[in-house]
């Protein structure tokens, strides 16, 4: 009721306020977040007599009000920019060390996303060149005879009777396209076409609360499994023209957590086959 009474005063410029009251006023105003009408009081008190204690007093509650004033221009930029139309590209690589022409892998994306605003989010169209090499395998017997046909590929290979397989090699172009706000995220697309094999993929998630403290996460997912050019890929045995491969893991995961303050606590559980 007293800081009510001071702006009104304030307002009205009826001169019976003194500048510890306006300063006490300011002070109020400033942590009650009542920007609008702190401007007008800091104003007013630009020009007024003060003490040198008053006036530091006054310094510190006009750069705090400032400061804030750029924080809230900058987060409303920032909104205006999540608001509008982005795209983004860029290149990933990973390589995993491994015995050539099966665990070793080189994979090369280049994942190219456009993101356009949706009612209360956005909708995520994306676009990946995948390339993936795995190297030669070894054309000894017993490395042969672990891929594809096995040993009896491997026997014919030996006597020149079938091509060996060769440099393991897979491009493709994976697409996408998604939906995701502040809650939900849910997406459908393919893994590369082109691959020796190629698998519908998504994942629908949603986040939610349980009051202030507690927060968790459901999600379900239908991922590849890229550990591998064969899991991820597939691939074909030229010796005896057997595909297989294009490995996919399909399930769920919920994530808990609670909120203590100064320290929380963390879990979840998944299952996938």
């Amino acid at each position: 009721a007293h800081a009510s009474t001071l702006s009104r005063r304030l307002v009205a410029n009826d001169g019976r306020t003194s500048t510890a009251d306006q300063l006490l006023h300011a002070s109020l105003l400033f942590k009650a977040r009542h920007d609008g009408e702190l401007g007008a009081v800091l104003e007013r008190l630009q020009a007024a007599d003060m003490t040198s204690a008053q006036r530091q007093d006054f310094d510190a509650l006009r750069t705090g009000y400032e400061a804030r004033q750029r924080q809230a221009r900058s987060t409303s930029a920032g909104e205006a920019a999540d608001r509008g139309p982005v795209l983004t590209a860029g290149t990933v690589y990973r390589h995993r060390s491994g015995e050539a022409g099966l665990g070793r892998l080189s994979d090369t994306q280049m994942p190219i996303e456009a993101r356009l605003p949706l009612r209360e989010g956005r909708l995520v169209l994306s676009v990946t060149p995948t390339e993936l090499k795995a190297g030669t395998l070894a054309a000894d017997p017993a490395t042969a005879g672990r891929f594809g046909g096995g040993p009896v590929a491997a026997r014919l290979q030996s006597i020149g009777a079938v091509v060996p397989p060769g440099a393991q090699t897979a491009r493709g172009v994976g697409f996408g396209v998604g939906y995701e706000s502040d809650k939900l995220e849910a997406g459908i697309g393919t893994t590369p076409l082109g691959f020796a094999e190629t698998n519908v993929i998504g994942n629908l998630t949603y986040k939610g609360q349980f009051g202030d403290e507690v927060s968790w996460k459901a999600d379900l997912s239908r991922r590849p499994v890229t550990d591998s050019l064969l899991s991820f890929a597939g691939t074909r045995d030229p010796r005896t023209g057997i595909e297989w491969g294009g490995v996919v893991a399909t399930g769920g995961r919920l994530d808990l957590a609670r909120d203590f303050g100064s320290y929380g606590i963390y879990g979840y559980g998944s299952a996938h086959s």
